[in-house]
């Protein structure tokens, strides 16, 4: 799977997870904080965790997910990598 295909399914997945989402410029997502930006709180992520290793079948750690991948750019890349 591409790094596109992949963010094409993370921001589907997002926007289930939370409204605000769909509404954030596509020219800025690479860039978007999950919780400040997207405005996600901890119950939206824990869902979208959660949808994210369903849809891609790969397990990310919750240390992983407030590190680097707590930016959409950098999470679509982590996840790109752990398909291989």
């Amino acid at each position: 799977m591409t790094r596109s295909e992949v963010s094409e399914k993370l921001f589907a997945i997002l926007c289930e997870s939370c409204r605000k989402a769909k509404d954030y410029p596509q020219e800025q997502l690479e860039t978007a904080v999950l919780t400040k930006d997207l405005g996600m709180d901890s119950l939206d992520l824990i869902s979208a965790l959660f949808r994210i290793e369903e849809e891609f079948g790969v397990n990310i750690p919750e240390e992983d997910l407030k590190g680097h991948a707590s930016v959409f750019g950098p999470l679509a890349t982590y996840i790109t990598g752990k398909l291989g």
